[in-house]
């Protein structure tokens, strides 16, 4: 792991033997001065990049949209703070109720 001067985690390595010589993917966090990941680039052991995410924040600290590969989704909250219908099992969050 590599951390940045406030000890949040901006990149991550991952290898296939334990001596850490096979290197067979890795992520790269952005991470804004209130603590969030704003940008991760997700890439193969060679380099290559797999998967991108940005995600946009209210000033509640609320997901407002997340785009990965260039999609977009737009979150909204009801007035409990949750993700109103079929947008709550979305994404990599699993369910947000």
């Amino acid at each position: 792991f590599t951390y940045n001067n406030r000890d949040e985690r901006t990149q991550l390595r991952r290898y296939s033997d334990t001596t850490g010589t096979t290197l067979i993917g890795s992520t790269d966090y952005t991470i804004d001065d209130g603590g969030r990941i704003t940008g991760q680039v997700h890439k193969n052991g060679a380099g290559t990049m797999l998967v991108t995410f940005t995600n946009v924040f209210d000033t509640d600290n609320k997901i407002t949209s997340e785009t990965r590969n260039s999609t977009t989704k737009n979150f909204t909250y009801d007035s409990t703070d949750q993700v109103p219908g079929p947008a709550r099992t979305l994404g990599r969050y699993g369910n947000l109720g």
